[in-house]
């Protein structure tokens, strides 16, 4: 069952997902589970950063690095999962559909009900992004509904990235004749 990269995410990630991983073809649903699963890793990360913050109220965190190490996480992910999926466009669509989800989510609880919701879903949306939210504020110069747009944004280039990083590393080499 752990002979696998992505049974092992799906394991640690996805729960019991591990059996459906099983699947031998190339973007079985079983990869598109993992995607979304390791999709979901931003709440995890946000949920711990909030966690912190709330417990050492004195501490500052650096948001900077912390930021740009997920990003490199994220763009890893994608360079570690494209060759189990079809190409770059399904990898990285699938790696960012619960940011997408959680993106349109902010953007109603902004732009239509004008204040972010109370409840569960309201706190874990705006965790979503809480890793990468310094970037995109610092790039913005202050806007928080154009942060989280940024923050997609550069999940989604740097997942591109990742995806085209392995078409370069693993391109067959020609040799001269």
């Amino acid at each position: 069952m752990f002979g696998t990269f992505p049974t092992v995410g799906a394991v640690l990630c996805c729960g019991n997902l591990g059996t459906v991983v099983q699947s031998k073809n190339k973007g079985g649903h079983g990869m598109k589970g993992v995607l979304l699963g390791l999709g979901c890793l931003p709440f995890v990360c946000g949920g711990l950063m909030d966690w912190y913050m709330m417990q050492n109220e004195e501490a500052r965190l650096p948001f900077f690095i912390i930021g740009v190490l997920f990003l490199v996480l994220w763009s890893a992910i994608a360079f570690l999962m494209l060759p189990h999926m079809e190409n770059t466009k399904k990898t990285v669509r699938w790696l960012n559909a619960v940011g997408f989800v959680v993106l349109l989510l902010l953007l109603v609880q902004d732009l239509v009900v004008g204040a972010y919701w109370t409840n569960f879903l309201g706190r874990w949306t705006q965790y979503y992004y809480l890793p990468m939210l310094y970037i995109g504020f610092q790039l913005l110069n202050g806007s928080l509904i154009g942060s989280y747009v940024i923050s997609y944004a550069l999940m989604v280039v740097v997942s591109v990235m990742g995806c085209n990083w392995r078409k370069i590393i693993t391109r067959p080499v020609k040799k001269p004749v």
